[in-house]
C-alpha cells in the first residue's frame, strides 16, 4: 500500500494554473524535458525538506537566523557585554582589547560541549557599558596539544578598520555608538553601483557622498533599484569586494555603519529599492583578519583540505552541510535585512556554489545531464533553497538575483516546485555578446538573428536581468561599451562645439540602440553599470601594485556628464527616456517580446511587447522611407521614444507627431501592418481601381470603398491623388475615419496632422464645451478630488461609449457583460447618490465611497450623458436613480441584502413602475391593486403600468399599488404573472419603455417598501434626487450641443464664409451659452446646499429650487435645440452624420420636460413652496 503524494496548484503565468506533486517535481510539469530527472529532483527536494525540518525542530528559524543576537558582542541592559564565539578546535579562549590592556588572563571565556566559548564582561559602573565604543578587540585562543596561542578578529564583528600606515591587517572595533541611526522611511532598473568609485576624484568615495551626490542622479534617471557592491568588508580593494573577511561588517573604507543606514534610508525615501551584492560563495583566505583557520583548524567554517579551496579565486569554500556554518550564513542574510533594511540580494558566484567543479574548466552546453548527478554540490543547492525559501517567506517583497553562468533549470522557480527560489538570473551572455561583436565584427557583419537569440535565450517562465556591460567587461585590458564604440575620439570630439564626426555619430547611435534593444528584449529587468547611462569612457582599474596604487581609473567622472558643452548629456537623457517610458508601458513586467522580424539583409529587428512596437535599424548606411512593419493590434500608433530625436543628438529625420494607422493583412505573421508614405507616391494613385486620397496627412486607399460610398463615386474621384481634408470635414465627422480606419495605408512623411483628434479621456478645448472649472477658471466648490475624479470617470465612460452607442442605434437590451462593466466601475452604485451604500468602496481615481459628494455625482451624470444615448442611458441606469433608493431607504434589511448587491453589480436590473394610462403626474389615481391573502403572508397584485422606463429589461419592479386604505409600494420580482411589452416612443428602444402587466402576482408581505398605505411618502422621498440627476444630465446635453455648434460654425462655409463669421450665428451661440452657464451655476449652488443639509432639510428647503431649476433647464433645452437646428439646417434632422447630436437633442429633450414632473407642475411647485415662506406683512 502506497500513500498518495499531496499536490498543489500553481499559477505559473496569468490564467495558466498547473497541478504539481509536492515532491519537488513541479519543474518537470513546466518543462517536460526534465521528466527523466524526476528522481533526482525528488532527492534534491528531500534534502531540502530534511534540513528545513532540522532547523524547525531544533532552534526554529526565528532563533536560528538571528545568530548575531547570540554570538558576537551583545550589550546587556545593565551595561554588561555578553560575547560568544564558536571555535570547536580551540582548547581555551580569552577576550582581549583596549578595554583590558590586552591581558589574556583578564577575561577568560568558558567553553560548552558544542565548542561555543562565552564570557559576560561586567559593566564598569552602573549601566556604564563594559567596553567603550570604538575600542579595538580580538579573541585569542590556545590550541590543544601544542598550547600555541593565536589571535583572531571576532567572526561576528560588525565594524573593522584598516590603518595602512601601520599594517594592512584589519582591526576589529567594538561598535556601540550612543546615537544609533533611526530609519525614517518604509521599504519601497537596477544599476550596479560600486561605492568606492562613485567619486570623480582619485580616492574612495564615502557612503555620505553617495547619499548626497549619486542617489539623486539615480532617482532622476528613473531607476527603481540599486545594487551595492563591495559593502561586506574585504581586505583587498581591487577584488571588487569579493574577498570578504568580515561578513557582518560594512566596509569602513566608505564610512560607518550608521552612514550606510542613512544611505539606504534615503534611497527608500526616493522610492529606490536597495540590493546587497552578497558573497556567500567563498571567503578570503586571510587568517589574521578573516575566517580562515579561525579556531586553528582549516575546517571551522570551511571544508577541510583541497575541497575547501577554490583553485581559481584562491579563496576558501564554505561547508554548507554544517549546522553552525549554515547558522552563520542564514543569520548574515537576516542581519543585512533587519539591521540595515536592505531589500534583497544579488548572490555572487552561484555557479561555484551549485557544482563541485565550481564552473572552473567546465563549459556548459545546456545538456540537462550537466545539472544532475555527481557534478552537483547537493549541500550548496540545499543552502540556496533553504535561504531563498526562508527569505521569501519572511520578506515577501524582497528580491534575490542569481549570478550563474550555467543556467540551471528552475533557478528562478519557487522551491516548492523543486526550483532554487531566485526571482531573477543575470543574463551574463548578453554583455559578452556585445563586447565580442564590437571587438571582432564590422557593422555589416552583425547578425540580427544571433542578437535576437542571445537576448531571448532564457528558460520558460524564469525571469532574467538583461544588461549591456558590467565591471567584468570594463576591467583593465578591456574597455567600456562607449570606449569600444568611440575610443580616442571621446577625448577630442565629445564637445558640442566640435563637428559631429562619423565615429561619434555612429558610436552614440549604437550606444543608444544597444541599450534599448537589450532593455526591451533582454529580460524582465534591466541592469545598468554605473556610468554606462551616459557613456563613461576608458576602463576600470583599481589601485594595486601594478599601477602604483593609482585611483585614476577607479572612479566615475560625473563631471563630464555635468558639463553642458559635452555630449554625454544626450546619452544620459536617452537612458532616462528609456526608464520613464518603460515605467509608463511596463514591458519588463510583460511576457517576452514577440519578434516578428530579424532581417540580416536590412539589418532590421522588430518586436512587440506590452503593446509597444520596437523597431531597430542597425544598417550602417541604409534608411527606409516606406518600410512595412507587422503589428498585432489594429488602430493608430504613435512614436513614444525615438533615438533619432535631436534631444538625444539624433538627426530629427522622423516626425514624432505622425500617426501610423494600420492596414489589415498578414505581414511577418502579424494580422496588420503600418507603413509611412511620402507625398509624391500618392499622386500616382488617382484612377478608379487604384485610388488614394489624403486626409489630414494620412493616406487612404479608396479603391475598394468607392462602391460603398453613400454619395457615389464622383466625390471620391474628384479628389483622387489629392488632399481632401477640408472637403471631408465639411461633410463628415471624425468618427467616419475611425470606422473606416482599415482603409488607411500610411501617413505623409514630415507632415503633421492639423486636426485635433479626440482621444479617450481628453478634456475639450472648445470654449464652453466643459464647465468653467475645467476651462482654467477658479471654483468655490471643487477641490482636487473632483478634478482627479472627472478625469478617471471620463476615461471609463469613453472606453464604454462606442458600445453604448451600438445598443442605442440597434435599439436592443444592453448585454449582461456591459452591465457588469458598469457595475465593476461603480457607475451603477454612484447613480444612487452619496450615502452609506458607497461606504467601503474605492471609486474611480481612488476616491473613497465615504468622500463621494453631490459634485462627484454631477460629474458621473455629466460623463454618462456624453454618450449621447438618451434612450440607452435611461434604460440601463435610470433604475438606479429612481427605483433602487426605494429599496435602500424603505426595504427591510433582508430585502436590501437580497436585492441591492446584485443591482449595483449589474447582475440584476430594477425599474420604477408608478404611472398608468390614467395616472401620470396624478399618482393618486392609480388603479393597480394589492390584496392580502387570507393568511396575511402575501399580496395578490393586479393591474397595468404604462411608460415604465427599463421595464422590458427589469428583474425587479418598485410598484405603486392601491391597498385597503391608501397607496402602498411593493417590490415585485419578475415571475409568473408579470408580463412586459415594449412601447414605441421617440426614445431608442434600448430604453426598454414598457407596459407592465401584473396578473394575480403573489408578492410576499416582506416585500413591502415603507409602511402599508403610506406609499405616497416613498414616492415623494426621492423626487428631489431624481430631478437633481435630470438637471445634471440636461445641462451636459446642452453643453454637448453647444460644442457641436461651435465646431460646425467654424468649419462650415456658406457663400465663401464660415458660419461663425455671421453675426446672427454668434448671437444664437451667445444666447445658448448665457442660458447654460446660468443654469449650471444654479445647479452647483443646489449641490452645495445638498452637501451641507440633512435629508430632512433638503426635503423642506430645496424641493422648490430644484423644481424651478429643472423647469429652467428643460426650457433651455427647448431653446438650445431650436437654435442648434437652425445652425445645422437639414443635418439636424438626420440621425447619422454631422448633425446626429442635434437630432438626438431635438427628438428626446421632451422626455426631460415630462419625466420627473412636467414643466408646468415644476413651475407651480416652485412657486407654491416659495409661498410657504412669504412674509405675511410684506407689501409694496
Amino acid at each position: 500500500m502506497t500513500a498518495a503524494i499531496p499536490t498543489f496548484k500553481e499559477e505559473v503565468s496569468p490564467g495558466r494554473v498547473l497541478t504539481m506533486d509536492a515532491d519537488g517535481t513541479g519543474l518537470s510539469v513546466i518543462d517536460p524535458w526534465l521528466k527523466p530527472f524526476d528522481d533526482a529532483l525528488r532527492e534534491r527536494y528531500a534534502t531540502f525538506e530534511k534540513y528545513d525540518e532540522q532547523i524547525k525542530n531544533t532552534l526554529g528559524y526565528e532563533d536560528y537566523t538571528k545568530g548575531w543576537e547570540y554570538f558576537g558582542f551583545n550589550v546587556q541592559k545593565d551595561g554588561g557585554v555578553m560575547y560568544r564565539e564558536w571555535a570547536p578546535n580551540a582548547a581555551t579562549a580569552s577576550l582581549v582589547g583596549d578595554f583590558n590592556n590586552w591581558d589574556v588572563n583578564a577575561h577568560v571565556m568558558t567553553r560548552n560541549k558544542y565548542g561555543v566559548f562565552e564570557i559576560l564582561v561586567k559593566p564598569l559602573a552602573k549601566r556604564k557599558v563594559a567596553i567603550p565604543h570604538g575600542s579595538k578587540v580580538k579573541i585569542t585562543m590556545t590550541m590543544p596539544h601544542t598550547n600555541e596561542r593565536i589571535y583572531r578578529l571576532p567572526a561576528w564583528i560588525n565594524y573593522v578598520t584598516q590603518d595602512l600606515n601601520v599594517s594592512a591587517t584589519y582591526d576589529a572595533i567594538f561598535w556601540n555608538p550612543e546615537k544609533k541611526y533611526v530609519f525614517k522611511n518604509p521599504r519601497p532598473k537596477r544599476p550596479e553601483s560600486i561605492l568606492g568609485i562613485s567619486s570623480p576624484e582619485p580616492r574612495c568615495a564615502t557612503y555620505k557622498e553617495f547619499t548626497k551626490n549619486i542617489l539623486p542622479r539615480i532617482a532622476y534617471d528613473g531607476y527603481n533599484t540599486i545594487q551595492l557592491m563591495a559593502v561586506m568588508e574585504h581586505a583587498y580593494y581591487a577584488s571588487f569586494g569579493y574577498q570578504v573577511t568580515s561578513f557582518f561588517a560594512p566596509s569602513s573604507r566608505y564610512g560607518t555603519p550608521e552612514d550606510l543606514k542613512e544611505l539606504i534610508d534615503t534611497a527608500h525615501g526616493l522610492g529606490i529599492t536597495v540590493l546587497l551584492d552578497l558573497v556567500h560563495s567563498h571567503a578570503c583566505k586571510n587568517v589574521a583578519d578573516g575566517l580562515n583557520e579561525f579556531d586553528g583548524s582549516d575546517h571551522c567554517y570551511f571544508h577541510a583540505g583541497e575541497k575547501g579551496r577554490h583553485e581559481l579565486w584562491d579563496s576558501r569554500l564554505f561547508n554548507y552541510g554544517s549546522f553552525e556554518v549554515m547558522r552563520f550564513l542564514m543569520s548574515n542574510l537576516r542581519y543585512w535585512m533587519d539591521v540595515f533594511n536592505f531589500d534583497g540580494f544579488r548572490f555572487d558566484g552561484v555557479t561555484s556554489m551549485l557544482y563541485k567543479h565550481h564552473g572552473v574548466g567546465f563549459g556548459f552546453s545546456g545538456d540537462y545531464h550537466e545539472y544532475f548527478g555527481d557534478n552537483v554540490d547537493d549541500e550548496g543547492v540545499m543552502y540556496i533553497q533553504i535561504a531563498n525559501n526562508y527569505l521569501h517567506n519572511k520578506y515577501p517583497d524582497m528580491v534575490t538575483i542569481a549570478e550563474d553562468v550555467s543556467g540551471m533549470p528552475g533557478s528562478c522557480r519557487p522551491v516548492r516546485e523543486g526550483g532554487l527560489g531566485f526571482d531573477y538570473r543575470l543574463s551574463m551572455a548578453i554583455p559578452d555578446m556585445w563586447i565580442k561583436m564590437l571587438k571582432e565584427e564590422t557593422d555589416e557583419d552583425w547578425k540580427m538573428g544571433h542578437i535576437v537569440h542571445i537576448l531571448t535565450n532564457r528558460r520558460y517562465l524564469e525571469k532574467t536581468i538583461g544588461y549591456c556591460e558590467s565591471h567584468d567587461q570594463a576591467l583593465v585590458g578591456d574597455k567600456t561599451l562607449a570606449f569600444w564604440l568611440m575610443d580616442k575620439e571621446m577625448y577630442t570630439n565629445m564637445s558640442d562645439l566640435t563637428p559631429l564626426t562619423p565615429v561619434i555619430d555612429r558610436g552614440m547611435s549604437l550606444h543608444k540602440m544597444i541599450r534599448m534593444v537589450t532593455h526591451g528584449l533582454g529580460g524582465e529587468g534591466y541592469l545598468n553599470f554605473e556610468g554606462n547611462e551616459f557613456g563613461h569612457p576608458e576602463w576600470l582599474d583599481f589601485p594595486r601594485v601594478g599601477n602604483d596604487s593609482s585611483f585614476q581609473y577607479a572612479r566615475r567622472q560625473w563631471n563630464i556628464l555635468d558639463d553642458p558643452l559635452l555630449r554625454y548629456k544626450y546619452l544620459n537623457e536617452w537612458d532616462r527616456g528609456m526608464q520613464l517610458t518603460e515605467e509608463k508601458y511596463g514591458w519588463l513586467h510583460d511576457a517576452q517580446g514577440y519578434v516578428s522580424r530579424k532581417n540580416d539583409g536590412d539589418k532590421i529587428i522588430v518586436f512587440e511587447r506590452a503593446g509597444v512596437i520596437f523597431i531597430f535599424n542597425f544598417h550602417p548606411t541604409q534608411s527606409f522611407t516606406d518600410y512595412r512593419v507587422g503589428v498585432s493590434q489594429s488602430g493608430k500608433y504613435k512614436i513614444i521614444l525615438n533615438s533619432d530625436d535631436k534631444q538625444f543628438l539624433g538627426h530629427g529625420r522622423v516626425d514624432g507627431n505622425t500617426d501610423f494607422f494600420t492596414t489589415a493583412g498578414d505581414w511577418d505573421t502579424r494580422p496588420n501592418w503600418i507603413q509611412v508614405y511620402i507625398p509624391n507616391q500618392v499622386k500616382r494613385h488617382s484612377v478608379e481601381g487604384d485610388l488614394w486620397i489624403i486626409i489630414d496627412a494620412s493616406v487612404y486607399d479608396m479603391s475598394r470603398f468607392i462602391d460603398m460610398h453613400p454619395g457615389g463615386a464622383y466625390p471620391i474621384l474628384e479628389f483622387a491623388g489629392k488632399d481632401a481634408t477640408e472637403d471631408f470635414y465639411g461633410l463628415h465627422r471624425q468618427e467616419v475615419l475611425v470606422k473606416y480606419a482599415r482603409f488607411k495605408i500610411g501617413t505623409i512623411a514630415n507632415e503633421q496632422p492639423q486636426i485635433d483628434f479626440y482621444q479617450p479621456g481628453d478634456i475639450s478645448k472648445v470654449p464652453y464645451a466643459e464647465s468653467s472649472a475645467w476651462m482654467g477658471f477658479k471654483s468655490p466648490y471643487l477641490n482636487e478630488s473632483h478634478f482627479k475624479f472627472r478625469l478617471a470617470v471620463r476615461k471609463i465612460c469613453d472606453s464604454l461609449a462606442e458600445e453604448a452607442r451600438e445598443f442605442e442605434d440597434a435599439g436592443v437590451k444592453p448585454t449582461d457583460e456591459f452591465m457588469k462593466k458598469l457595475g465593476d466601475n461603480h457607475l451603477l452604485a454612484m447613480n444612487i447618490g452619496p450615502g452609506p451604500m458607497l461606504n467601503g468602496l474605492i471609486l474611480p481615481s481612488g476616491l473613497k465611497g465615504e468622500d463621494f459628494d453631490y459634485f462627484h455625482e454631477i460629474i458621473v451624470h455629466e460623463e454618462t450623458a456624453r454618450w449621447k444615448c438618451r434612450g440607452f442611458d435611461d434604460g440601463s441606469i435610470a433604475g438606479m436613480v429612481i427605483s433602487a433608493p426605494t429599496v435602500m431607504n424603505f426595504g427591510s434589511p433582508q430585502l436590501q441584502q437580497k436585492i441591492i448587491p446584485d443591482v449595483i453589480a449589474g447582475r440584476k436590473r430594477i425599474c420604477l413602475a408608478i404611472t398608468e394610462a390614467f395616472a401620470g403626474s396624478d399618482v393618486a389615481r392609480i388603479k393597480t391593486t394589492a390584496v392580502k391573502t387570507a393568511d396575511g403572508k402575501h399580496y395578490v397584485v393586479n393591474g397595468t403600468k404604462k411608460w415604465i422606463t427599463g421595464g422590458c429589461w427589469a428583474d425587479y419592479f418598485s410598484v405603486a399599488v392601491q391597498t385597503d386604505k391608501g397607496m402602498s409600494m411593493l417590490l415585485i420580482e419578475r415571475s409568473e404573472g408579470v408580463e412586459t411589452k415594449p412601447i414605441k416612443t421617440s426614445y431608442s428602444p434600448s430604453a426598454g419603455t414598457a407596459y407592465v402587466t401584473f396578473e394575480n402576482v403573489m408578492v410576499p408581505v416582506e416585500n413591502l417598501l415603507g409602511k402599508e398605505n403610506k406609499g405616497f411618502l416613498v414616492v415623494l422621498s426621492n423626487f428631489n434626487h431624481e430631478r437633481f440627476v435630470m438637471i445634471s444630465q440636461s445641462t451636459m446635453a446642452c453643453r454637448l450641443v453647444i460644442e457641436e455648434c461651435f465646431k460646425w460654425a467654424n468649419q462650415r462655409k456658406v457663400f465663401g464664409k464660415r458660419l461663425i463669421d455671421q453675426p446672427v450665428i454668434r448671437n444664437k451661440l451667445a444666447k445658448m451659452i448665457a442660458s447654460l452657464e446660468s443654469v449650471h451655476s444654479w445647479m452647483e449652488s443646489i449641490a452645495y446646499q445638498m452637501n451641507n443639509m440633512s435629508y430632512d432639510e433638503q426635503s423642506e428647503k430645496l424641493a422648490g429650487p430644484i423644481a424651478l431649476c429643472k423647469y429652467q433647464v428643460t426650457r433651455m433645452m427647448h431653446d438650445v435645440s431650436d437654435d442648434a437646428c437652425q445652425i445645422f439646417g437639414g443635418r439636424a434632422i438626420t440621425k447619422t452624420g454631422m448633425g446626429r447630436t442635434i437630432e438626438t437633442m431635438q427628438r428626446t429633450y421632451k422626455f426631460s420636460a415630462i419625466l420627473g414632473g412636467a414643466e408646468e407642475i415644476m413651475a407651480d411647485l416652485g412657486v407654491r413652496q416659495a409661498m410657504k415662506y412669504f412674509p405675511r406683512g410684506a407689501r409694496l
